[in-house]
């Protein structure tokens, strides 16, 4: 019985990020689940009001991140990382000085209960970024990189 309750809650985390992670020691990667981000709403940083995620961490189930900084790797993981969007609606593409971001998401009504978030820098980096819960859209558009340059 126990098993059954496990297997059930573990679709909240992305198989595929821990795959890569797995199978090349390069890439780093990240799984926070929902009573860690829970515990965080109690912390100095969860009680922020100005931090636009605020009210957003208590709603999370997952938080996932993924990280390679060899080009090499990062072209070997990235088909791989596009079938993580599968399911997923395309909400913006980004492009800004060779640096490509792509943010899927699906929504239920107003709400969006996954994001994902795929960024290929100039450089051959890939950062990735796989958010399960229940999120406001305006919390999307507040974390969305910037397009404008710094001075």
């Amino acid at each position: 019985m126990a098993f059954t309750a496990v297997a059930f809650y573990a679709p909240a985390q992305n198989r595929t990020f821990e795959k890569i992670a797995e199978r090349y020691d390069s890439v780093e990667y990240v799984y926070i689940n929902s009573p860690m981000l829970k515990s965080i709403a109690g912390t100095k940083f969860g009680d922020n009001p100005e931090n636009p995620l605020h009210n957003t961490v208590r709603d999370l189930k997952s938080l996932e991140l993924l990280s390679c900084t060899v080009p090499e790797i990062c072209d070997s993981i990235a088909p791989m990382l596009a079938d993580v969007s599968n399911g997923l609606d395309l909400m913006s593409t980004i492009k800004n000085d060779g640096d490509h971001v792509n943010i899927y998401a699906k929504g239920n009504g107003e709400l969006l209960n996954k994001l994902f978030m795929l960024v290929r820098s100039s450089d051959g980096t890939i950062q990735a970024v796989y958010i399960t819960g229940q999120l406001q859209p305006t919390v999307i558009k507040s974390i969305m990189p910037s397009t404008e340059k710094q001075p």
